[in-house]
């Protein structure tokens, strides 16, 4: 591999000596999503070359305990006083003057733009932070011949730019690359690996921090409530499609944000030891350098199920045999719907297909897999999956006639209760698996129903979200209030009840705001990182004229989230109508951390 030419992009005008670099390799074998993301899970700390033969693109990143500070690059680069003027801190015409003034040599952009008092000291930074956020995404364009070189606790760029540093959380940064370029020759392999176990949110998961989309966090939410199979999520990821949501499970698994139940093989691929990580090697190392140890698997960890310690009761393959031979359970196959309606008239076959719905969602809870299935626990691999495909063929949600769309919700619960069975049923070891689990401890039906709840709860508050955007604040309270009931520890649930009850005509006065501020304030000690809870509560104080109480409550949503757009322009607003310094931020203690003690936080 021909080396880069390292001095000439990295330091030019500096004398600074090059060190030799640790490793390197290509980004086809080693995806930038990788590289960063092990970076900040590791706290490594060095400086990333990354180059294109063919096109000249060339990029120096510069991380500090696996957080990128500092970016340089000549590909599709953004520059600060675009960033500033798209934001709406400077106009244009300040934006010219001040390009005019720079042209003279000698300074930072951003130092003009402070000498001319255009901006202030925290607009700059946050200016900053978008500028390097917005060239981060970049790099996930970079051509497919590009190759990186990795230096290791070496700063690259210190002849460069300002002496400050502005980190960047880089896991919303991967997020966004893996949507534009996704890196499917790694993301397959990686969601086969999936396949083989039940996947959940991680116990120290920081999903707040991740600025996913409403569809997104739609399957976190459902994997809150129970550990799913791939295709269960595959198969309930409505708006984002099945590319969106391997993504997800991808980015969710890379960043150790997604857990596979204990029974399931470890994800070696994504606990690897890079060969860019340790000692020095020659700047010669050769390419195979880059294979990776898998590191040793992590304990196991006892699962919560909507933040519900699992009760026990006994259950054994005798009594289960003995309970399916005096439940009742009919063990035929489901008649298809046209067969009921060849004997029926239309509507009474309608009305028969509706409460076998019912009555087969009422008891899924409590059924084991071979119930589900309608089989005897003797039951063969080869008896589940043709049970399975013959279920399939009667409750797959698109064989639903139009005239039961309003069972469409049901009916999916049913399928993926199926699919979680025959991924059970269908496989030798995990068949086994499951027959010695049933002499152990599981769920209660208490539990089952918490379960359920918070299921429900979940749907209940997609619903509200859907509701407050098409302005239907009525229909969002009563869903909101409905989820909060189903699950009154979730943070957001309680948050967007308090706003949407806010824009009742009858919620004005000063009282009724300050009530709803005190929920948000039940919504903050729920969860310090519930980004929503902070800026309505922002917002409900900015109406009773709290001004100062408000600027520090949507200063902490630019913490929690530089890019919220919408808490920086009321920012902006507030130190445009003060004209004078901004109040100091309340001190954060007992309430998550800040901006800076949250990036660089030992993992």
């Amino acid at each position: 591999m021909t080396s880069a030419p390292v001095t000439d992009t990295v330091t030019a005008g500096s004398t600074m000596d090059t060190p030799a670099a640790t490793s390197r390799g290509t980004l086809a074998l080693r995806p930038l999503a990788h590289l960063l993301v092990y970076s900040q899970l590791r706290g490594i700390g060095g400086s990333f070359l990354f180059w294109s033969p063919s096109s000249g693109a060339q990029a120096t990143l510069l991380l500090e305990a696996g957080t990128p500070v500092k970016l340089r690059s000549n590909f599709e680069a953004v520059f600060l006083g675009r960033v500033l003027l798209e934001g709406g801190a400077i106009s244009q015409a300040e934006h010219d003057a001040s390009l005019h003034e720079l042209a003279g040599g000698g300074r930072l952009h951003g130092q003009v733009l402070l000498a001319r008092r255009a901006i202030n000291v925290a607009q700059l930074r946050d200016g900053l932070a978008t500028q390097l956020s917005r060239n981060l995404d970049a790099l996930f364009r970079l051509p497919a011949d590009a190759v990186f070189e990795f230096f290791a606790d070496a700063d690259l760029l210190a002849d460069y730019g300002a002496p400050d540093r502005i980190p960047v959380d880089p896991l919303p940064r991967v997020l966004a690359g893996l949507r534009e370029a996704p890196p499917w020759t790694h993301v397959e392999p990686a969601l086969e690996k999936l396949r083989l176990g039940r996947l959940r949110i991680a116990r120290n998961a920081q999903i707040d921090r991740l600025s996913l989309r409403a569809d997104e966090r739609r399957l976190i939410e459902l994997l809150r409530v129970r550990p799913l199979s791939l295709s269960e999520l595959l198969h309930n990821a409505e708006g984002l499609g099945d590319n969106g949501a391997k993504l997800l499970c991808y980015f969710l698994a890379i960043t150790k944000q997604l857990e596979v139940a204990p029974d399931a093989v470890a994800l070696n691929d994504v606990d690897e030891e890079p060969s860019w990580v340790g000692t020095k090697t020659s700047a010669q190392a050769p390419p195979s350098s880059n294979a990776l140890p898998p590191a040793a698997p992590s304990a196991p960890s006892r699962a919560l199920v909507g933040r519900v310690h699992l009760k026990s009761l006994a259950f054994s393959p005798r009594a289960v045999q003995e309970h399916n031979s005096s439940s009742g359970v009919d063990r035929r196959v489901t008649p298809k719907p046209g067969e009921l309606r060849a004997a029926q008239d239309p509507a009474a076959a309608l009305d028969a297909r509706r409460a076998e719905i019912a009555q087969r969602a009422s008891r899924l809870d409590a059924q084991t897999h071979f119930e589900v299935l309608g089989l005897e626990t003797s039951a063969t691999v080869e008896e589940a999956k043709s049970a399975f495909i013959e279920l399939a063929r009667v409750w797959h949600p698109d064989r639903m006639p139009k005239e039961l769309a309003d069972q469409h919700e049901l009916v999916a619960r049913i399928f993926a209760r199926l699919g979680e069975a025959h991924g059970h049923l269908s496989d030798e070891r995990r068949r086994e698996a499951y027959l010695k689990s049933l002499q152990n401890p599981v769920d209660s039906p208490d539990d089952q129903a918490l379960v359920a709840a918070a299921l429900d709860a979940a749907m209940s508050f997609q619903k509200a979200e859907v509701a407050f955007k098409r302005s239907d604040y009525a229909s969002a309270a009563k869903y909101a209030r409905s989820a909060c009931k189903g699950d009154p520890g979730q943070a957001d649930y309680l948050a967007l009840l308090a706003w949407t009850e806010s824009m009742a005509p009858d919620a004005q006065s000063l009282d009724a705001t300050l009530d709803r501020v005190a929920m948000l304030d039940t919504a903050i000690s729920l969860s310090a990182t519930c980004e929503r809870a902070w800026f309505y509560r922002g917002m409900l104080l900015k109406r009773a004229q709290r001004e100062d109480a408000a600027y520090r409550d949507f200063k902490r949503v630019t913490e929690l989230n530089p890019r919220n757009v919408d808490a920086a322009r009321e920012l902006r607003i507030f130190e445009m109508r003060k004209g004078k310094a901004p109040p100091a931020p309340e001190s954060t203690s007992g309430k998550g951390e800040g901006l800076f003690g949250r990036f660089f936080k030992k993992r």
